[in-house]
């Protein structure tokens, strides 16, 4: 598989950061990065990038979540209930008080504890996080669309 210059790869024997076009098995001037080993420069500098991202898509999400709920609300609850229409800073706040009683907090066990406190696995973390925020938004998208497939009938 080619690489492209300045390119994050994975391989089997780790992600590879590569700063020439040429193959994976032949590169001659790329970092390797196994369990937690993050070379500074252009390694920090795209961790850097992914973290903005995540956090960008973040707040993406919640104005969009909140848009849908304004949404569903207009959808389901306002016909049949007679009550106002919601903005999108007061559908924020009902998701929010609705997940927090969705997930309620717990404490976590020893070994989660372990697991996620004292061995933190820092290279993957932010990319965890981006693909958690677009796992949200599929998801969020994916409630509208049976949403308005649900309203076709009311």
């Amino acid at each position: 598989m080619p690489c492209g210059a300045y390119g994050i790869f994975y391989t089997p024997h780790g992600f590879t950061l590569c700063r020439a076009i040429q193959s994976v098995d032949q590169c001659k001037n790329c970092t390797s990065v196994r369990s937690g080993e993050v070379e500074e420069g252009e390694m920090s500098l795209s961790k850097r990038l992914l973290k903005v991202a995540s956090f960008a898509a973040s707040w993406f999400n919640m104005v969009f979540v909140g848009w849908v709920v304004t949404v569903l609300w207009g959808w389901f609850v306002t016909p049949t209930f007679d009550l106002p229409e919601l903005n999108i800073p007061t559908a924020i706040g009902v998701y929010l008080i609705l997940s927090i009683w969705a997930a309620p907090i717990r404490k976590p066990s020893k070994e989660e504890i372990t697991e996620k406190v004292l061995k933190p696995s820092v290279p993957d973390m932010p990319e965890m996080a981006l693909a958690w925020e677009f796992t949200v938004f599929y998801t969020t998208l994916l409630t509208l669309a049976f949403g308005w497939v649900v309203a076709l009938f009311t």
